[in-house]
């Protein structure tokens, strides 16, 4: 299931014409000591030059806690007035998890399925020079997901 949500971006003199949005969040692969999330996060380009990307980081965060991290390089160049989207994989620490969960549970003692939880993706997207636009692009996105949205299995 996918949330489209958006975040701005910034960047010297230039805050209206990179902008990035969560397209997706899901929950891929929960290990031992680790839990994996594919974040999928559609970048806009909204100015009269091609985006050439070249990484991108970010964190995301659940009811105010910061749950997983992660990192990409994705080379992509995205043209003008355009958009595209990347998915990258953050990862979860267990204490990272179990703080989280604690957290939402003393919030929402009769959490289900339909209960909304506040998310936070933020980071920042490393451009390559092209044009006016080079260096780092901070990003955030915020909105509130449900545990169908998370796990992308339907309520019972």
């Amino acid at each position: 299931m996918c949330l489209l949500l958006s975040g701005c971006a910034g960047m010297r003199g230039h805050t209206d014409t990179v902008r990035v949005s969560l397209a997706g969040l899901r929950i891929q692969d929960v290990k031992g000591f680790e839990t994996a999330f594919d974040v999928t996060l559609r970048i806009f380009n909204r100015g009269e030059h091609p985006l050439s990307v070249k990484g991108i980081a970010c964190q995301l965060e659940l009811d105010g806690k910061h749950l997983a991290e992660g990192v990409a390089q994705i080379p992509r160049e995205i043209a003008p007035y355009s958009s595209d989207t990347v998915t990258l994989m953050v990862y979860s620490s267990m204490l990272d998890m179990i703080r989280a969960v604690q957290g939402i549970l003393r919030r929402n003692r009769e959490a289900n399925a339909d209960t909304q939880w506040q998310y936070a993706v933020k980071g920042h997207l490393d451009l390559t020079a092209t044009g006016l636009l080079d260096g780092r692009v901070p990003f955030q996105s915020k909105g509130m997901i449900n545990l169908e949205a998370l796990t992308g299995r339907p309520k019972p």
